[in-house]
This record gives C-alpha cells, sequence and structure tokens, in this order.
C-alpha cells in the first residue's frame, strides 16, 4: 500500500520538473457557490490544515501531531488564512482554534469534496 503522502517517492522526475502552480484540488461550482458567505474575500494564502488521524492507524505515532504547540507555532504565521478540516477536535484543540479565530470547516462538512470546496 501507498499512502498520499509517499507518492512522491514513486515520481523519478526532478522535483524542479513537477508542477506546483496548480491546484491539485478543484472545487465543485455549486458546493463553492453555496458556501461563499461563509469565508470572507481574503488575498491571504487560503491553508486547510489537519494534524491528526485515526488513533488506531498502524501509523499514527508518524503521522499525527500530538503537541499542539507545534500547531500553535504555525498559526501565528501571517499572510495566512488557515482553515481546520480535522474531522473532530478534543477541547483543547477547539480552545487553540477559537483562540487564533480559525473556522472548523470539518464539524459540518458532509464528505471530502464539501469539506475541500469550503474553503477554496
Amino acid at each position: 500500500m501507498v499512502y498520499p503522502h509517499e507518492i512522491l517517492a514513486y515520481i523519478h522526475l526532478p522535483f524542479s520538473n513537477l508542477p506546483k502552480r496548480h491546484p491539485y484540488l478543484f472545487a465543485n461550482p455549486s458546493i463553492q457557490k453555496a458556501t461563499a458567505d461563509l469565508f470572507p474575500h481574503s488575498s491571504n494564502l487560503k491553508v486547510g490544515i489537519v494534524w491528526r488521524g485515526d488513533p488506531t492507524h498502524e501509523n499514527d505515532a508518524y503521522r499525527s501531531i500530538h503537541n499542539l504547540n507545534y500547531i500553535e507555532t504555525l498559526f501565528k504565521m501571517t499572510g495566512i488564512d488557515w482553515y481546520c478540516v480535522q474531522k473532530a477536535c478534543n477541547e483543547q484543540e477547539i480552545q487553540l482554534l477559537e483562540k487564533y479565530n480559525i473556522p472548523h470547516v470539518a464539524k459540518n462538512a458532509k464528505n471530502f469534496e464539501t469539506n475541500t470546496t469550503s474553503i477554496n
């Protein structure tokens, strides 16, 4: 099995030849229109963030961040509009999102498409 974050290890092209200015996710126009009022227009870079996955996953210790100090360091960066696409957040994580006024878009998402389209 190959996980999505491992795909580049199997592509035998120089990094400089890989496209970098093209989005790899495309928004569904009807969903985008329905969610447009939820997110104000901004010229900042929009970044959806997930810091942990299923704790029962065999690689969870290597793919999840449980120390929120690392996440908070990211949230302090300027010029970025952060969006939490984490499925479920615990109380400590919710407090961190509130501290930095970061919307938790995944809590109302029906699927991956509605989750990602909402931050396009």
